[in-house]
């Protein structure tokens, strides 16, 4: 990694409650989620080190619209936030109806489905830090499975 580049390290969540949302005004509607659960596993390029916790950690994820211009000027490839309150761990991110969807459409999963998110972040550990640490990719996994037929 070169001196000057920014580590992009990333957290593991897993999901243990959804709840979603969705609002109607005059300028139109709006689809939002609250994901609920535990960082289950931190890994640190940067640092070297991956840790294994339960810290809890909550996800809101806001549908947007596909915009021409970056959301944030200042950090372009940045969709959300993570930082810390008196609960544990809050990430805050947008994302498009494509990905939006997955997300969605979660609960509905058979009993039994694990679901891993996986938060990309670039700086500084939000382990280190109270401060506001930049989201720059959600990954979804869900581990759904197999029913045998007798």
């Amino acid at each position: 990694m070169a001196s000057d580049e920014i580590p992009k390290d990333f957290l593991t969540l897993r999901a243990d409650k959804f709840q979603r949302n969705t609002f109607a005004m005059s300028g139109g509607t709006g689809r939002t989620m609250n994901i609920f659960g535990r960082v289950i596993r931190w890994d640190s390029h940067s640092e070297g080190d991956s840790e294994r916790t339960e810290e809890q950690v909550r996800l809101f994820i806001q549908e947007i619209a596909p915009e021409k211009q970056p959301l944030w000027e200042e950090d372009p490839e940045k969709i959300g936030a993570v930082s810390r309150d008196k609960e544990g761990l809050f990430i805050n991110s947008v994302v498009l109806p494509e990905a939006f969807a997955h997300f969605w459409t979660a609960p509905d999963a058979p009993r039994g489905t694990t679901h891993e998110i996986h938060v990309r972040y670039k700086g500084v550990s939000p382990r280190l830090t109270d401060d506001f640490v930049s989201v720059t990719e959600l990954s979804f996994s869900q581990l759904i499975p197999v029913v045998r037929l007798a």
